[in-house]
């Protein structure tokens, strides 16, 4: 019986450390798929949307606005990040004679300009238009888009359209900001993953098109506008997660006199919305679309910081266009400004 005791609590104490390395196992195998579950990757979609305008065009200046927005929404359609911005471009007409240098005109959205923009100084909150506009986006972080669609404008005392919460904060008309905010969170746009956090970047590149022409006693002159558009999402590292790029295209034509020709129901349609429409695919050695080949140079940048996009190496086609060699069979038109465009909202994502 003596010698049986010391087998029978080997025995036992045997049966009590496999029961506890079970336990533990158990323990350990929830632990993990824990931290799995909080550290996988969350589903987002980078939205854009813009607003172009041509009717700040009056004799004697051509002008195009064009609000815009990107935001990126959760997988249960709130916005966790949003940014706003506007190109406003005017070019002087007077007498229906533009500049001989008016391609070398330099345009910069209000972000940009920031407070060199100068509404701080008038403004009855002291606050500079981008400081507004950033207010607003701020106020759409965490709604839907029906909560924003659902956002009440009311009129304040100088007669402009603004959210009452919104008094200390923001009293520009905000009528557009609404709209173009809407729009990006509509827009299908791109679905991404991120296990961490990720910002987004917008921009907006201007220039006059070397086509604009002054006025004649047999023709009417005109002014082309062209502003490229790129809204991106970014990781915590810089590394672009998502990329969206888009264009529009006006032109605003006058006579001798300055004065606007243009006909009262001209709208301005970017080539993202034409699609199809935009009539690319029937001349492209490709047989692709602007749209489908500017997506595919922003999926190109997917992976890449601001610095490494603007070192991607461009060569001339047989068309004579710079683009990248490894997007023959997907993207043949010039690429050097798609290069620019993604390159500096990457660099301007917080």
């Amino acid at each position: 019986m003596k010698k049986l005791l010391p087998i029978i609590l080997v025995l036992a104490l045997m049966l009590s450390f496999a029961a506890c390395t079970a336990e533990d196992v158990s323990k350990a195998e929830d632990s993990s798929a824990t931290e799995s579950d909080v550290s996988g990757e969350n589903s987002y979609t980078l939205g854009f949307g813009v607003i172009p305008s041509v009717s700040s065009s009056k004799t004697g200046s051509a002008a195009v606005t064009a609000m815009f927005a990107a935001v990126i929404t959760d997988s249960d359609g709130r916005v966790v990040a949003c940014k706003i911005d506007e190109a406003d471009n005017k070019l002087d007409i007077t007498d229906g004679v533009i500049a001989d240098n008016a391609t070398e005109t330099v345009f910069k959205t209000k972000q940009e300009i920031g407070s060199g923009y100068g509404m701080g100084s008038i403004s009855p909150i002291g606050k500079e238009w981008f400081e507004q506009a950033n207010a607003f986006a701020d106020y759409c972080v965490g709604k839907t888009v029906d909560e924003i669609k659902a956002i009440t404008l009311t009129e304040s005392e100088n007669g402009n359209k603004i959210v009452a919460d919104l008094s200390a904060s923001c009293t520009v008309d905000s009528t557009e900001f609404l709209e173009a905010v809407v729009k990006a969170v509509n827009d299908a746009g791109k679905t991404f993953t991120c296990s961490g956090e990720a910002s987004v970047g917008i921009v907006a590149i201007s220039s006059v098109s070397g086509s604009s022409a002054s006025a004649t006693d047999e023709a009417d002159g005109s002014v082309s506008f062209n502003t490229e558009f790129s809204a991106v999402a970014v990781d915590s590292d810089g590394k672009v997660l998502a990329g969206i790029i888009d264009a529009i295209q006006p032109k605003i034509t006058f006579n001798t006199a300055g004065e606007i020709t243009l006909d009262e129901n001209y709208t301005v349609i970017s080539k993202r919305e034409l699609g199809k429409n935009y009539g690319m695919s029937s001349v492209s050695p490709i047989g692709k679309d602007w749209h489908e080949q500017v997506d595919a140079f922003a999926d190109y940048c997917v992976g890449k910081t601001s610095a490494e996009i603007s070192a991607i190496e461009l060569t001339e086609n047989s068309e004579g266009n710079m683009v990248v060699a490894d997007l023959s069979a997907s993207c043949t038109i010039g690429s050097s400004d798609l290069v620019k465009v993604v390159a500096a909202a990457a660099a301007n994502a917080d």
